[in-house]
């Protein structure tokens, strides 16, 4: 294995062919390994530099697992994972997005004295030796299979084992599936980033269709917001650790603003989902388009009956800070004497975006996901069930 991506961290590929070979590469190294709950074990990595190499020698950590990564997660979680294989068990270190993950299928993932990382008022921090200790005691109780992903050196994530509760979805297999989809229904299509954390995958890709874009204009128009330069773009997304399905995302670039303007295509990683599932979806990518058009038509009408109400509770709900809120809510409500549904979903954007500006720092890109994910599941969901007076305790 390579080190390809460290903890917290965000890359981004503006090169196709770059972001398809990291993800060939990335994918390829990839371990996948099933067994059962009582078959791993916890081992203790305190936080001890000159050790490090004696505790891969006690552990059986694999020579390819860098100093680096013992370094990352000696200095956070403690926690290492050894993993059975037939020719015997290899060590890895933890990952963010595994140890609750770890908890969980040690019966432990509401367990605040194994998940408590740092000093707090009235709590101290756990030995690692007793976590794993603890840790281990719960994995011997459980019998059911266990999905267990090492990538980039460090456990990722640890998943249920059964083939029906969780299928593997491998990225560049999504992608190239995606790209080919992409220019079998759109006459230009054109690469526009990636970006890879350990929480997810992703690519953007813009398309032409000049009927599509004329009609979306027309409906912002009559909406009284005009744009120069209306592109649509989608995007793929998925995660690896339990936290997404492979998801297509339509999008829409009006004057440089990028904004989500849909419900995702989705293909979960359970119930025996195949990849032939996932490009099933990936044909509809042109239909989902024109359906986004009918749902702006209709939300351009739609006249909100509590303007505020409706705005605080879709604000709430997208996880938008109560101060900032509130303020956005007034502005919302001043502008317009009766705004429509689709005035709400730009507000939430500017209210997004001035956010971002206040936090004076770019969000990652799964803060940036969880956002735009509520967007779409409340302004093109059930929208009216926001639609009412509310009061932000």
């Amino acid at each position: 294995m390579a080190k390809k991506l460290y903890e917290n961290n965000d890359i981004k590929i503006a090169d196709e062919m770059e972001a398809i070979k990291f993800f060939n590469d990335i994918c390829k190294e990839d371990v996948w390994q099933r067994c059962r709950t009582k078959e791993l074990v916890a081992v203790p990595i305190e936080n001890h530099p000159l050790f490090f190499e004696d505790k891969r020698t006690e552990y059986g950590i694999p020579q390819e697992v860098s100093i680096d990564s013992i370094a990352e997660c000696a200095e956070s979680y403690q926690i290492g994972v050894k993993v059975p294989f037939d020719t015997g068990y290899k060590c890895y270190p933890i990952g963010d997005t595994a140890f609750s993950l770890l908890l969980e299928r040690a019966g432990f993932q509401k367990a605040t004295a194994l998940s408590c990382l740092k000093e707090k008022g009235t709590q101290s921090v756990m030995p690692c030796t007793h976590t794993a200790q603890i840790i281990n005691m719960g994995f011997e109780v459980f019998k059911n299979k266990v999905l267990v992903l090492i990538r980039d050196e460090k456990v990722r994530a640890v998943l249920s084992g059964d083939e029906s509760d969780y299928s593997i979805l491998p990225f560049d297999k999504l992608l190239s599936i995606f790209i080919d989809s992409l220019m079998g229904q759109f006459a230009d299509v054109n690469f526009v980033s990636a970006t890879a954390c350990h929480e997810y995958f992703s690519v953007l890709y813009s398309m032409k269709d000049k009927t599509v874009e004329e009609s979306i204009e027309k409906v912002f128009a009559s909406a009284g917001r005009t744009f120069n330069n209306i592109k649509i773009e989608a995007r793929l997304a998925s995660s690896d650790v339990g936290m997404s399905g492979a998801k297509i995302y339509p999008f829409l670039k009006l004057d440089n603003n990028l904004r989500i303007i849909g419900n995702p295509l989705s293909v979960t990683h359970k119930n025996g989902k195949t990849l032939k599932d996932f490009k099933d979806n990936c044909g509809k990518v042109f239909s989902m388009f024109k359906d986004i058009e009918r749902q702006l038509e209709v939300m351009k009408d739609k006249k909100l009956k509590s303007p505020q109400g409706a705005f605080l509770r879709v604000a709430k709900e997208i996880g938008l800070p109560k101060k900032l809120a509130h303020e956005q809510a007034s502005d919302f409500e001043a502008l317009f004497a009766k705004p429509s549904q689709l005035d709400l979903y730009w507000a939430l954007y500017e209210a997004l975006d001035a956010y971002k500006v206040a936090r004076k720092m770019d969000l990652s890109f799964t803060q940036m996901l969880t956002f735009e994910e509520g967007i779409c599941r409340t302004l093109f969901g059930d929208i009216e069930k926001y639609d009412m007076p509310f009061t932000w305790e």
